[in-house]
């Protein structure tokens, strides 16, 4: 009865602690692939105490955004395959389902007498505004894409990666788009560098393709694919031309020059895959326009 007593108090004493901070706490336990969480939790996350068939729970219904949904499940494979720490950070859904987040999740795993897995402890806290000042400081102020030091490197980083596919570099320059500037004004040359990266980026996702965009500096943009067949980034630069080519704003029908490049063939290094890709993009301008 003591015991139970003290168990009781020590709950409480541990839900005074949390329940006026952003921090939750919680127990996932591996057999029932269950989280267990005190009344703080339940409130920073909008479920009741028991979550069951954690993580595929959590990404089937959406909790976790898709732009996360991968990460968040090798994190937890991860723990599985016996690491004892895992974190990251993940986009999810507040409490009320009307918007998201940015949690940073942490677990440590338990183990009984035979270093058998059978629990972690799960802490996690609100990032959301240091997440949103990173990405103001990675990305492009028009576009919204990254910047060119962003890009570099996060590029560095997927080049240092292996992966099924080798990574392409493919740079895209419009052609005279100084002369829309010059006829309609910059505020609808603003508008076609976003119309510009939309393309882009709808192109890459509705094809199902791994990779990161950046507005590279004025009229150029720079795209790392990775873990993609060669044919699939020649199938994008080709989707990209016939869609620039579609009346857009103010009826203007967009070109551009590409360059493609492969790592390592191309470039053993993140300057040198560029400078690849820039000669064979200013060779494509040379010898004729939409190429």
């Amino acid at each position: 009865m003591i015991a139970e007593d003290e168990l009781k108090l020590a709950r409480e004493r541990f839900n005074v602690i949390f329940q006026n901070t952003t921090v939750s706490v919680w127990d996932y336990i591996f057999e029932t692939r269950q989280i267990i969480q005190p009344v703080r939790s339940q409130e920073l996350h909008g479920f009741e105490e028991i979550v069951e068939d954690v993580p595929d729970s959590l990404i089937e219904s959406g909790y976790v955004h898709p732009e996360s949904a991968e990460a968040f499940r090798q994190m937890y494979d991860r723990m599985f395959a016996g690491e004892p720490h895992v974190e990251g950070i993940f986009r999810v859904q507040t409490a009320d389902r009307n918007g998201y987040w940015y949690e940073h999740i942490r677990y440590n795993v338990l183990t009984d007498e035979n270093g058998m897995s059978y629990a972690a402890v799960g802490m996690s806290t609100d990032v959301t505004k240091e997440v949103e000042l990173q990405k103001k400081a990675d990305s492009d102020p028009i576009t919204g894409l990254l910047n060119h030091r962003a890009f570099s490197e996060q590029a560095e980083m997927i080049l240092n990666q292996k992966g099924d596919y080798a990574p392409f570099m493919v740079l895209i320059d419009l052609d005279r788009f100084k002369s829309i500037n010059d006829n309609f004004g910059h505020a609808v040359g603003d508008q076609m560098l976003c119309y510009t990266g939309s393309c882009i980026a709808d192109i890459i996702k509705a094809n199902g393709q791994k990779a990161i965009i950046a507005r590279a500096g004025g009229d150029e943009f720079a795209i790392l694919f990775y873990d993609c067949e060669k044919k699939q980034v020649e199938k994008f630069a080709e989707e990209l031309l016939e869609r620039l080519a579609r009346p857009s704003l103010e009826e203007i029908r967009l070109s551009a020059s590409i360059g493609i490049a492969s790592f390592p063939k191309d470039g053993e290094t993140f300057e040198k895959l560029g400078e690849a890709a820039d000669r064979i993009l200013y060779y494509v301008k040379r010898h004729g326009k939409r190429n």
